[in-house]
């Protein structure tokens, strides 16, 4: 089952797919996939944004036989629509007995690297891709912003800010896999190029484990990925005004809620929720 949001925040009249947090892996339901495609296909954007966590464990980055499905879902997804892409954590690291750890990271640049290859696919990791007026910019943070500090946000201002460059003379869409720090004071005051963004799209937060029936107002999720209550900006659409120009986030409420590797006594749980893809059209 696949639940759309859909929101209008601009005039230029093209529309954005987002989603995120596929969480492949080797036992992956290829029904997903085909649920998606179904999905895009119906409602026909001009592009289609996949914001991270798009690899359960970056382990299967060794098992090349395994990703063939997941390529050719985005070879699709191409010939639908221009398709973006970039990382979130668990697409660089593997889990260990105290957390997630970094590996492999050279072999994953170089799967999702020859994704540039397929019609219509870019992938991108702090850099920059600029079609119709419209500057897409994918920010990573180093592996150590998730896995050693829990996203701490002097780490977020520091690397933003020296690793991407948003482009004001286009309409710019930042692709930042984790929303915690986005909106923050210290973040908004500081960060010269979260002020260049018109929208910020973000993952990460697996809807806060929100269920359908409570997910129709706000923001705010149950729990976080760090397993914190009630965090802010969980899921859904916000914005903040900085100087009267509105800056809009949406948070993808991802594919996969509970995945494999990372909760699997309780990935069963995931008949409960449906699949998220969002529209946007600015």
């Amino acid at each position: 089952m696949v639940q759309n949001k859909f929101y209008n925040i601009g005039t230029l009249g093209l529309k954005i797919a987002l989603f995120s947090d596929i969480h492949y892996d080797s036992k992956y339901d290829s029904a997903i996939f085909s649920s998606i495609l179904e999905n895009v296909l119906k409602n026909r954007p001009d592009y289609i944004c996949i914001v991270g966590d798009i690899l359960d464990d970056s382990s299967l980055i060794k098992q090349t036989s395994y990703l063939i499905k997941l390529k050719e879902f985005i070879k699709n997804l191409g010939q639908v629509a221009p398709t973006i892409i970039t990382l979130g954590n668990h697409d660089i690291s593997i889990k260990n007995k105290k957390g997630r750890e970094l590996a492999y990271f050279k072999e994953v640049q170089e799967w999702f690297l020859s994704l540039n290859t397929l019609e219509n696919v870019t992938y991108l990791y702090n850099k920059s891709y600029i079609r119709d007026n419209i500057c897409f910019t994918a920010f990573n943070p180093s592996y150590s912003y998730y896995g050693d500090k829990d996203e701490n946000s002097k780490i977020f201002i520091d690397e933003i800010d020296k690793e991407i460059s948003l482009k004001p003379q286009y309409y710019n869409i930042l692709l930042s896999h984790s929303p915690i720090n986005i909106f923050k004071n210290e973040i908004i005051q500081n960060s010269k190029e979260i002020k260049k963004a018109n929208l910020i799209l973000s993952g990460h937060m697996h809807n806060g484990m929100v269920l359908k029936i409570f997910d129709h107002f706000g923001t705010r999720g149950l729990i976080s990925p760090y397993k914190k209550l009630f965090p802010k900006y969980a899921r859904g659409i916000s914005f903040k005004k900085i100087d009267y120009k509105k800056i809009y986030l949406v948070v993808s409420g991802g594919v996969v809620k509970l995945s494999e590797n990372h909760s699997k006594c309780f990935n069963f749980l995931n008949c409960l929720y449906p699949i998220s893809v969002d529209y946007i059209t600015i």
